[in-house]
Formats: structure tokens, sequence, C-alpha cells
């Protein structure tokens, strides 16, 4: 049985004021203004704010506010049988290893964490969904989380064919999430990687979506990774992303007002079960740094 409307209420809010919504026919309400945001599926949502945030074009990489605004206006499709980026069908055999090491990773992050093992987990930028599904099999309920018309209906058909019934698709803007301390394991990957502008105000908005005592893990692509790319030296091959050093990393998280950090390697061409994983983490820089961030617990009087 589908989440009930009521239960997916409890852990949403209105992406631009923060406030409660109650469930109505066909979707949930913002009482104060009577907006509703709609079920375009049983299990898929959408619930955008009000109008896209303004881009500080100076301070990301050309081309990126066109994609955002794009994505934020794209018409929605009753039907779409798009495949998103990374999704498995379009993915070798080696590739869709590798993004299974790196799911298995960030979820025993989040699992190493005293608590509510079993609590809401969220990710908000899923794109195909690799750790939201994997995530399904220990989480109720599960939200997936995209921009991407594209990618909310891959995941919206993938579940419902799967029988997961505790995942909850919803196409959202992370810039404005509609999650307010209410998220006990969050996810966000591949995402931080636009500058500083745009990974502090992500990373801003990670910490405000998590639940007191909630975990989150996110990753950052190392620049030591692959010097000779990014200094020019070699073609590159990861656009006009950012990629961090470990001090850069840090210091982006002060920014954002985090302090309980964790911050570990990832070397995703390494596969732990074999024992040539140990010689490849000392002789090769990670590929990303996983972090995993806590959200302080609030005192009780």
């Amino acid at each position: 049985m589908l989440l009930d409307p009521a239960e997916i209420a409890r852990y949403l809010s209105c992406p631009d004021e923060g406030a409660s919504l109650t469930p109505v026919s066909g979707g949930l309400r913002y009482d104060r203004c009577s907006r509703i945001f709609p079920f375009q599926k049983p299990n898929l949502l959408e619930i955008l704010p009000a109008k896209p945030i303004a881009i500080s074009t100076s301070e990301v990489p050309a081309g990126y506010e066109n994609a955002y605004l794009q994505a934020y206006s794209r018409v929605w499709e009753s039907r779409n049988d798009a495949l998103p980026w990374g999704a498995s069908e379009t993915s070798s055999a080696r590739t869709m290893r590798r993004r299974e090491r790196h799911t298995e990773e960030v979820l025993r992050l989040l699992q190493d964490v005293p608590g509510d093992a079993d609590g809401v987990f969220c990710d908000l930028s899923a794109g195909a969904g690799h750790t939201t599904f994997a995530a399904a099999r220990r989480s109720r309920p599960v939200f997936h989380c995209d921009l991407s018309v594209t990618a909310v209906h891959y995941a919206s058909a993938k579940a419902t064919r799967l029988g997961l019934e505790n995942m909850v698709i919803l196409r959202s803007d992370y810039f404005r999430p509609p999650f307010l301390n209410s998220i006990q394991h969050l996810t966000c990957l591949d995402s931080l990687i636009r500058g500083p502008w745009h990974d502090i105000r992500l990373l801003a908005n990670i910490r405000q979506a998590l639940a007191p005592g909630g975990t989150a893990v996110v990753d950052f692509h190392n620049w030591w990774h692959n010097p000779l790319r990014r200094l020019g030296l070699l073609p590159e091959n990861f656009g006009e992303n950012r990629s961090y050093t470990k001090s850069e990393v840090q210091q982006l998280l002060k920014q954002a007002g985090i302090d309980e950090v964790v911050v570990g390697a990832f070397i995703q061409e390494a596969d732990a079960q074999r024992l040539s994983a140990r010689v490849l983490a000392r002789l090769l820089p990670a590929t990303r740094f996983m972090v995993r961030l806590t959200s302080p617990q609030r005192n009780v009087r």
C-alpha cells in the first residue's frame, strides 16, 4: 500500500515559506495562500517554489543558469519514456559497478551513525535513483528528489514496476527544498560541483533539511585526483564543473555554517572486496571526498 498523503505531509513543508502542508484531494495544500502541490501520479508529487531563484551568473559556470531555468520551467508531460543521465539501461557494467560501490559507501557512512537506522531518507539530487532505490530496502519513507521531469518520471515508473510502495518521488528544487528539520538521513551526490556560490547555498539547504540529530552524506570531487587535467596539461573531462582540495572543502562547509563533520576519502577505481584496493588507496589520490555531517541535537529542558 502506498504511503498515505497525511504521512507524506508530515515531512514536507512549503518550499517558499517553510510552513506545514495539509492533505487535500489530489495533492497537498499550503493553507495560508491556498496553493496546492499536485500529485502527478500516485507516488509522484510536484512541489516547486513559486518561482526559480536568481542565479549569480558571474559565479557559476556558463550555461548553468539556462539549464536550471529550462529544467524549472519545463511543461509537465503525462508520459515520458526518456532515460535520465546515469540510467542503468544506458550504462556499461563497469560503470554500474562503480556506481554501486559509491552507493554502498554512502549508505555505510549513514548506517555507521548511532540513531534511527530506519528513519526517513531523502536524496536531494537523485537523478536516476541509484541511491534512493538502494535505500528503499531499509528506510520508510524514501524521498527521491529531482528538478528534472525525465528523472522523476523514470523513478516513478521504476518504483511502481518494482512494487516499492515506500518511495515518494518529488519534483522539487534543491535551492528551495520542501523540507525543514524533518529528514533523518540525507544524501546529495555529484551535485557540489558548480562553484562556491552554488555549493554553499546547497550545503546550507541540506543543513536546514535535517532533523535534530539527522545525518547527511555529500561528496566533492578531489582536485588532486587528476591535477594534470586541472592545470590544462591533459584534456579536461570535467567541463566547467569544480573540483576541490580538502582545505577548500572544509572552507565551504564552514561558510555554510556546518561544524560537525567527518571528511573521508573514496577511490572509485578500487573495489573494496579486492586486495588491489589497498594498493590503489596508497598510490592514487582519492577520487572524491566523502563528507558526513550531523545536525546538532536540540536541547530538551
